[in-house]
């Protein structure tokens, strides 16, 4: 089964979404 979306596309998303992602569990993991 072929993915739909390109291959650059995911990883575009990925580099834009992990900081805030990683930044969202941070402050989760702050906040206990």
């Amino acid at each position: 089964m072929p993915d739909p979306l390109p291959r650059a596309f995911y990883t575009r998303s990925a580099l834009e979404v992990a900081p805030d992602l990683l930044g969202y569990i941070l402050v989760r993991e702050l906040d206990g």
